[in-house]
Order: C-alpha cells, then structure tokens, then sequence
C-alpha cells in the first residue's frame, strides 16, 4: 500500500506536497505561513487530481476551499478582542448508477481525502443519503473559458495584526476627536476555490477582502451613527471616511424630533436599500407566482404568470446588469452552483445536491434588466437546449443602477423625504407579497428643501420589497458594495411606518 501511495503522488507530482493543515512557523514569517496554506493553482489541480483519481465514478465533481481570516473588536474606545481562523472544506460528489452521494471533510490530508471520496460513494449507495437523478441528466461540463478576474490583493493577505490595530486606532481617534463613544469590527480574509470533476474541468479563484463596520455613539447615549466600508485591497480600506461618516450621524442624532406614523417618501441610503433583500434569482427564473417572484418572494397562491424576456417587469428607472469583473466587485469567474437559486442580490453559494454536478460554470457580465424590461433570463443548460438559446448563469456580481450623481445630490433634489441610514431587526412578514417589518437605526434624519433639517425619533416599517421597487421616484449612481452587490441610494415614495420607536439606536 506505501508503495502504491507512493507511485500516485509521483504521478500527480504531489511528492512533498504540504498534506498538514496547520500553518508552519517558520523563519520567513507569518505571510509566507498563510501563503502556503492556500495553496496555489498548480497545488491545487495537483490535490483534486489526486481526489477524481480516487473515485472509480465518471461523474465526480469536487470543490476545495481554503480560507485565513481575521477579525479585530474595539468598544468604548479600546481595542478588546482579536483572532484568526483557517478553515478547509473539501467537498465531493460523485454518481453511481442514477445517485449522487456528497461527502465534506474539512482536512486535506491524504487520509481524510481517501475518506471523504469512500463516504461520498457510501451515500451514493444509500436509500436515506443517496440522491435520485434523472437519467436524462445534463453531463458534467467539460473545460470553461473563464473571465480574467484578479481580486486577490497581497497587501490584505498580509496585513498584520498591528497594521489592522493601527486601522482601528484611527477609527477611535475619529470617535474621541468628536468626545463620542466608538464600537468597532474590522475583518480581513483571503481565500482559494476550485472546481474540477471528472469531465476535465478546472476553475481556480483567489480573494481577498477587508471590511470594517462601526458605531459611534454619543457619552450620553441620546445620539447614534453607523457607517461601513469594504475593499478587496487593505491599503483602500477607507476608514477614515467610514468615521467621518459615522460621527456626523450621530452627532445629528442628537435630540430627535418625534413624527407621527405614517406613508413617507424615504432616501434609502445603500445599505437601507440592501437590507430589503430583493430575491432577484426566483424573479429572472421565468415566472411570477407559481413558485418564482418579482423581486422578492412571490408564491404559488398568487396566480401563475409568465416572465419573459422583452417584457416590462418593473419600475423602468431600474436596471440590473452581471459584472464579476467591476473594479468594485471583482467576484467569482465561476459559480459554485449550477443553475439553483439564492436569495438576495448576490446569488450564489456553496454548491450542494444535485446543483454540484454543474458546479464550474462561467460567470459573465450580462444584463438581466434594463429600463425596467428583461433582457435575460436564468437558463439551465437543458433549459437551454430545449429552447434553442445559451444557458446563463446564476445572477452574480449584480449591479443595480438607474440614476446619477451623489447622494448628496438626491438629497438636494428632495423637497421633503426620511433619509434612512439602516434597517435592523428585519423579520419577514408576508411572503406570499414580499412584505417585512423592521426598525430605522443609527440615523433617521428629515430633508426639507434639499437639506437635512432635524433627527427624528425611530420608526417601525411594514413594507413590501416589491412596492419599494415600484415606487422609486430617483436614485443616485451605484456607488457602495454591499453583500458582493453595487448598489445605489434610492427615493421611493409611499413607505410605510407604521409605529414609532424608543429605541435611541
């Protein structure tokens, strides 16, 4: 058996492949340890290589993914927790007879992928874990041609931890300059996926991505603000700006005014627009009602009808366009799922079930909507077939636009209107009509005039994504990532408040 272990990693040029888990110390320091535990392309189609050589099925999919990440917590102005984490995932699906078995192991050892590759065939075997397949079944795809996206940044791989404590000391410097009270969470990570199956394919994507949050509050608790930011690169990590931000929130929060409930016009900044969580993939599935929905959740008790492209399917201020390689995105060239669905803008996911098996397909920049009109819809490669056109992937990488400028300029445009900072708290209410309850928080301001004229006392919404689209009167240039989408800030009309709240956040 050594002997045979042997001769398979001579073939695959695995001998002296790193098979520990653990980051080595070593003299070349920290970043070298995190480097060599993501492993590059080449080590990578060496390991998965070696996996598909394990399985004696002719459908064998496998997906590996590496992650180091970190995150740094400040409150009441002090830095009070930091830590890392690696984490490992291989996951393998393969099919005997007409059942697929998946397996995980979080190990890529050689011990624990023998394993991982028996477990998967063991389930693919069994009544309660094996999954039926039809057996006209689209065929693994073979080799893709992938976008060139390059959104790995060394810079946030390897950012110290006194780089990232140096971040946050600027970010308290902000909140103690203003005599408010700051709380902080700063993450960074960097990460591999690949892809390969057994029909020849292989994709391969690095990342990385830093992002901090924070609260400022005044010492007397009568005002609050919050601001966020993101980059894939560390040193664009703008974090000065994120406070400068959140100061002035909640130095404006101070002493709000109470309004009764009621239908306001709002300026959803992006994060109040994102916190809606419109359900893009049931809406571009082709049919609203009857299972799918415009977006947000739209289901089978409301009569079926039929989405298709050239018909307008809502507010034609709005249109929703793919690009994995927008400098402000920089996403996945592949998807992780085959054509399955998932929920909000960003789409996407760990693969899973039979969505496994079309793993590996290209992401690429597409226009879903535009001016309020499909454009495309997701097809599936049967789908596709059937109808004589080219399968599309799962919407990612979305970009919502529609308007320009700055939200400073929609404010100045704005005779009267809420401006809402964030949503929390957001539980679903109806999802037959898409409709949510949650609080304003950290800053509800009123605009009079094209200006912002007084805080104002907390509210609780109850309001449907779907009227929020619908009645969108103008928005800003997508201009803040949120949830691997770009999104704008936008003035709707007509939202309902429907109490009011106590809470000072």
């Amino acid at each position: 058996m050594r002997g045979r272990t042997r001769t398979r990693r001579a073939v695959l040029g695995l001998e002296g492949f790193p098979w520990q888990d653990r980051v080595r110390s070593s003299g070349a320091g920290p970043a070298r340890g995190i480097s060599e535990f993501l492993l590059d392309r080449e080590q990578v189609r060496r390991l998965m290589e070696m996996v598909l050589s394990l399985s004696s099925s002719k459908e064998t999919v496998v997906l590996v993914r590496r992650t180091y990440a970190t995150h740094l917590r400040a409150a009441f102005n002090a830095i009070t927790t930091s830590g890392s984490i690696y984490t490992t995932t291989v996951t393998v699906g393969l099919v005997l007879g007409n059942r697929l078995g998946v397996a995980t192991s979080e190990e890529i050892s050689e011990a624990a992928l023998r394993k991982v590759v028996k477990e998967a065939a063991e389930n693919a075997r069994s009544e309660w874990f094996g999954i039926p397949l039809s057996e006209e079944r689209e065929p693994l795809p073979g080799p893709q041609q992938y976008l060139p996206i390059s959104a790995f940044f060394e810079s946030t791989m390897r950012a110290t931890p006194e780089a990232r404590a140096d971040r946050m000391r600027r970010v308290l410097a902000a909140a103690q300059a203003k005599n408010l009270v700051a709380a902080a969470f700063l993450t960074t990570s960097a990460g591999i996926v690949a892809v390969a199956n057994s029909a020849g394919l292989f994709a391969f994507h690095a990342s990385t991505d830093a992002q901090i949050s924070m609260t400022f509050r005044t010492k007397d608790g009568s005002g609050s603000g919050w601001a966020a930011t993101s980059a894939r690169n560390f040193e664009e990590l703008d974090v000065e700006e994120a406070a400068r931000i959140a100061a002035e929130k909640a130095i404006r929060s101070v002493n709000p005014r109470e309004l009764p409930p009621g239908d306001y016009t709002v300026i959803l900044e992006p994060d109040a627009f994102a916190d809606m969580g419109p359900n893009v993939t049931a809406l571009l599935a082709g049919r609203r009602g009857g299972g799918g929905g415009v977006f947000g959740p739209d289901l089978s008790l409301l009569p079926a009808e039929r989405v298709e492209v050239g018909k307008r399917i809502t507010n034609p201020l709005y249109t929703l366009r793919s690009d994995p390689t927008h400098p402000k995105l920089l996403g996945m060239p592949f998807s992780l799922v085959g054509g399955g669905f998932g929920g909000g803008f960003g789409g996407g996911g760990l693969g899973a079930g039979v969505a496994l098996l079309q793993a590996g397909r290209p992401t690429r920049k597409l226009t879903w909507i535009e001016k309020g009109i499909v454009r495309n819809l997701i097809l599936s490669p049967a789908q596709a077939r059937r109808e004589n056109r080219e399968p599309t992937p799962v919407p990612t990488s979305l970009i919502i636009e529609g308007g320009e400028g700055t939200l400073e300029d929609l404010i100045r445009k704005t005779d009267r209107a809420l401006l809402v900072t964030r949503f929390w708290y957001i539980r679903a209410l109806n999802p037959i009509l898409g409709t949510s309850t949650g609080l304003t928080r950290d800053g509800l301001f009123l605009v009079e005039n094209g200006e912002i004229t007084y805080p104002v006392k907390n509210f609780r919404f109850n309001e449907s994504w779907r009227t929020v689209v619908e009645n969108t009167e103008a928005m800003t240039a997508p201009y803040k990532r949120v949830r691997e989408a770009l999104y704008p800030a936008v003035r709707t009309r007509a939202f309902t408040f429907s109490s009011g709240s106590d809470a000072i956040e």
